[in-house]
């Protein structure tokens, strides 16, 4: 069953996994509620409406290829049904089984619809309360979100309807009614018909004093979000049901505290109603982290649900007790039984519940072992009854349903708010906001948001370390206690507000989280690995953890079941960030252990980098996804190499920082790794493992500072590893060099010596048969032959590398390759075959996450498009490339002078005025020659636009007469020469003028674009 009402996952007799919140789990989801078929074209506009025909289509291609394959791995074979224009996908959702039921009591009598003994349908609804894909978002999709969001309120909109619809044919149990009246508000907390028949079933029961409170709230809740009165027709419901006086509330209900404001989790909340409400439901277990807000959730729980259980809540404290019989007494008391002395305290309880019809609340049982059996034991007893526990780990009993509480939203570092108003639409922030506002109500947290939400950021959501740091921040300012928590979680500790000792600050609550783990057999073992655990850097896999730790798997799996390591999926996991603060306190208390994490930590990734750096060229996507996805951890262990000044592992490690720059980006971070490491090797090695280091260093820094647009230190870099390898007898490094330098020269506007290294290169690498040499060195060759405008030359050296690439399966050069040769097909104006190679190098790039040849491939694109007169398209690619997080310097720079051809094309000219101004900056800024060149060309198409057909002849006459332009910018300025039909005497002046002209004033003069030139 594929469950998508709450959070989307596939549940069966063998096993449960969650839906993952990408494109290819969206398009899973979005067929799986059509049911039925779908046309190619309906998902390619609802996927990708502004791309071309033929992207679009190959992009549902690899889409659906993905979705397929992630059913596949997860033991759904066979469920696709695909055609050459249509696909379905029937499997079999929680969406129809509501669809199904809403059928069925449309076509039934009203009688039979709302009859109590057809309760199934209300359990039913109860079942299906939770909304379609509840709090998704999907960024870039905007057709799909709308879809989503139609689909959403049209179910909930129904379910409503079926749920009102009960009340009508008055025939609903008051149990049932009241349940169904809880779970309708707490879909729509103010959803006034609703809280009308919950007042009316409360005060048919007598409970005027709880109709009293919640019709109180209601207007509380009505004032504070839309800032009007309750209708007046509720407002006189309400004043006729409570006149009288109030009856008493049940003992349960007076043991519960008066509670203070409430922010946040509703979904939380939805979710556990559902669980607590659901057919078969007798114990569930609200599990996490002390501090997190178990308790605070349970009691807004037990509010929401009042009148669910005819019996009422009863609570029982748990934390001061010594085991389990204990809670026998406290329960009778509860629930109003006076224990015969001499009896057995256990029968009695049992006894008592049979006949009952409540919730009972079982707070803080994580200290009593002896609970479990004693609970399952009542609960065979009091089939009537459901069990709400609060621990920091499961039960373990058969019939236990756990949810895990995690910490309140915030938001991601990767996907930070930038005013204050998106910052407070988390509720972290809110609840820091109003918690520090309770001790300071001049407080302003508009005017400190930032600090404020780093501040959240590093208490993880957890509501007892907000309100803790609300406390302090009322003392002391945000920026004080920020400094502070860095240091310690000290920081954190309650003043003179009373709360329970485990509460009285973070220390004291992760310190019974750690005694906690002495009580087992193995519980040293489960300690020495949480604080081995705080080595790691931004999460870690379970393979890692076993290898650095050398902790067992099951202190692994009780440590996730004590919610103290979290699961952050994808196979990673992660430690709270006060968590591993404690931990690491813990680790430093015993020095041998940590250096001994330390160095397992980093032997572990010093292993990893060098087995990419291995693999060079051939590393697959799974080895650099791994580099991204540990990045912090691979930083920290290189750290730790440098260090130690452990040369040959550093020798063997460094090509992989160059590989994964390469493919994926972060450029400006990899160069400071390698800077930081080449700083601590002398510039004269003494040994023969420095020397090498240096060697692998210097190649893999050229490299790095060529991707990021550094072209001058490329060059020197270059120069110094090719010294360096040629003292060594490197043949291997000196031929990487020679690429490199050739490379960096090329874009230097030096193609004599930029074809000189090439050609020595291609030289020895053919001496030497090794083809992914050879085939990276004809790509050079190719790129120089192009320039120099032997686009037949170059079209021969990047067959013969692609051939290569294919042979040895060597996607990335593949793509890389591809993308080549259709720029040698757009030189030669050759349109459709430039784009077809174009859209196979992303087709490659794509399947295979090459980011920065995917970014290469779209600009390209946006290029063709341009050609062929579509600036709304070529504008769109443009966009797409720059987007790209491995995008490098020359891709931004042709996707800034596509912004302003398409702003030209489009006559938006005071936009491309500002384009162009920008892009002539960047490229004075970067002196990347062609970028130098092709502003000059920007700025004459733009010329020309404006009516300056003169200047614009002039600058077109320099390009052309230019020898350092390439030859397919060269074409592109004599056709656009040629278009302008120049007579002899126009040709002539141009010509004049042009040999005026310098390089640097004319791209002076596109900097400053509104300026008519002379």
């Amino acid at each position: 069953m594929l469950h998508l009402l709450g959070t989307p996952h596939w549940s069966s007799a063998e096993r449960s996994w969650d839906l993952p919140h990408t494109l290819p789990g969206w398009t899973i989801s979005f067929l799986a509620v059509k049911r039925d078929w779908v046309s190619r074209e309906h998902l390619c506009a609802l996927f990708w409406p502004d791309a071309a025909a033929s992207e679009a289509q190959h992009n549902l291609r690899v889409n659906l290829y993905r979705s397929r394959a992630l059913l596949v791995s997860q033991g759904i074979d066979g469920a696709f049904e695909v055609e050459r224009k249509r696909v379905r996908l029937p499997l079999p959702t929680d969406v129809t089984e509501l669809r199904h039921a809403l059928a069925a009591a449309s076509g039934s009598s009203m009688a039979s619809v709302g009859d109590p003994g057809n309760g199934e349908f209300v359990d039913e609804l109860v079942r299906y309360a939770k909304p379609l894909l509840p709090g998704m978002s999907f960024p870039g999709f905007p057709a799909f979100e709308e879809w989503a969001q139609l689909e959403r309120a049209t179910l909930q909109r129904q379910w409503r309807e079926a749920a009102l619809a009960q009340f009508s044919a008055r025939r609903l149990a008051t149990s049932q009614a009241l349940a169904l009246c809880a779970i309708l508000m707490a879909a729509d907390p103010l959803d006034d018909e609703a809280l009308a028949h919950q007042l009316n079933h409360l005060a048919e029961l007598g409970r005027t004093g709880d109709a009293r409170r919640l019709f109180e709230q209601f207007r509380d809740r009505l004032r504070q979000a839309l800032g009007v009165e309750p209708p007046l027709a509720l407002a006189t419901l309400a004043a006729r049901l409570i006149a009288t006086t109030s009856s008493p509330v049940a003992a349960s209900e007076q043991a519960v505290p008066a509670r203070e404001v409430f922010v946040g989790r509703e979904m939380e909340l939805s979710q556990l109603q559902a669980m607590l409400c659901a057919e078969g439901s007798h114990v569930v277990t609200v599990i996490g982290p002390g501090g997190v807000g178990k308790s605070r959730v349970a009691r807004e729980l037990t509010q929401r649900l009042v009148g669910r259980w005819r019996d009422g809540v009863a609570w029982v404290a748990l934390a001061d007790l010594g085991d389990a019989a204990g809670a026998l007494p406290r329960l009778a008391e509860q629930i109003g039984l006076t224990l015969v002395p001499q009896r057995d305290v256990s029968s009695q309880v049992s006894t008592a519940l049979a006949s009952r019809q409540s919730l009972i609340v079982l707070d803080n049982a994580e200290h009593l072992a002896d609970l479990a059996p004693l609970l399952a034991q009542l609960q065979r007893a009091s089939p009537g009854t459901t069990w709400l526990v609060t621990s920091r780990a499961p039960l373990a009993m058969a019939a236990e349903r756990s949810y895990t509480l995690e910490g309140m939203s915030s938001p991601e570092a990767d996907n930070a708010p930038t005013d204050a108003e998106q910052a407070m639409a988390f509720d972290a922030m809110r609840l820091l906001d109003l918690r520090t506002r309770a001790s300071l109500p001049d407080f302003d947290i508009a005017a400190h948001w930032a600090p404020c939400l780093e501040l959240v950021r590093a208490t993880g959501g957890w509501p007892l370390a907000i309100e803790l740091a609300a406390a302090a921040v009322a003392q002391h300012g945000v920026a004080a206690v920020l400094a502070d928590l860095k240091q310690s979680i000290d920081a954190l500790a309650a003043g003179s507000a009373p709360r329970q000792a485990r509460h009285d600050s973070m220390r004291a609550s992760l310190a019974l989280s750690w005694r906690l783990l002495g009580t087992g057999p193995s519980s040293s073992r489960e300690q020495i690995a949480l604080a081995g655990l705080s080595v790691f850097r931004g999460g870690f896999t379970r393979s890692a953890a076993l290898t650095v730790t050398r902790c067992s798997g099951v202190a692994l799996a009780r440590l996730i079941d004590r919610t103290l390591v979290q699961v952050v999926g994808n196979g990673r996991f992660d430690l709270h960030p006060l968590v591993g603060q404690f931990a690491a306190e813990k680790l430093a208390e015993h020095p041998m252990h940590r250096v001994d994490a330390a160095r397992a930590h980093a032997e572990h990734y010093a292993g990893r980098l060098q087995a990419c750096a291995l693999a060079g060229v051939g590393a697959d996507s799974a080895m650099l996804d791994e580099i991204g996805a540990d990045f912090e951890n691979f930083r920290s262990a290189w750290a730790t190499l440098i260090a130690r000044g452990d040369a040959s592992r550093i020798a063997g490690s460094a090509r992989a920082w160059s590989e994964f720059g390469t493919a994926r980006g972060r450029v400006r971070e990899l160069t400071a790794l390698v800077a930081a490491a080449l700083s601590a090797i002398a510039p004269a090695p003494s040994t023969a493992a420095d020397a090498t280091a240096r060697c692998a260093l210097l190649q893999a820094a050229a490299i790095l500072h060529f991707r990021g647009g550094e072209l001058d230190s490329a060059e020197a870099l270059a120069r110094d590893a090719l010294a360096a390898a040629k003292a060594l007898s490197d043949d291997a490094g000196q031929r990487a060099m020679l690429n490199t330098l050739a490379l960096a020269l090329k874009d230097l506007g030096r193609y004599p010596e930029a074809e000189q290294c090439a050609q020595e290169g291609l030289c020895s690498a053919r001496a030497t048969g090794a083809e992914r040499e050879i085939a990276a060195h004809a790509n050079t060759c190719a790129i120089l032959a192009k320039t120099r405008g032997d686009q037949a030359g170059a079209a021969a050296l990047y067959e013969e590398a692609i051939a290569i690439h294919r042979r040895s399966a060597n996607h990335r050069s593949l793509a890389l390759c591809l993308n080549n040769l259709g720029n040698v097909h757009r030189a030669l104006d050759d349109m459709a075959t430039a784009q077809g190679c174009f859209e196979e190098s992303l087709r490659v790039a794509e399947r295979h996450d090459i980011g920065s040849t995917r970014a290469f491939a779209l600009v390209n694109l946006g290029l063709v498009q341009h050609r062929r007169g579509k600036p709304a398209l070529a504008l769109s690619y443009a966009q797409r490339a720059r987007a790209e997080p491995a995008a490098e310097l020359g891709v931004l720079l042709t996707a800034d002078a596509l912004e302003v051809m398409a702003a030209i094309d489009q006559q938006a000219f005071g936009r491309a005025h500002e384009a162009l101004r920008a892009f002539a900056h960047r490229a004075r800024q970067t002196g990347l020659h062609a970028a130098l060149l092709e502003s000059v060309n920007c700025h004459a198409k733009l010329l020309v636009a404006m009516g300056q057909r003169d200047a614009a002849l002039a600058r077109f006459a320099f390009l052309v007469d230019h020898p350092q332009l390439p030859a397919i910018q060269r074409s592109d300025a004599v056709r656009a020469l040629q278009g302008l039909a120049p007579t002899q005497a126009e040709q002539s002046h141009a010509q004049a003028s042009a040999s005026r002209f310098e390089l640097d004033l004319l791209v002076e003069g596109a900097a400053d674009s509104t300026a008519r030139p002379a």
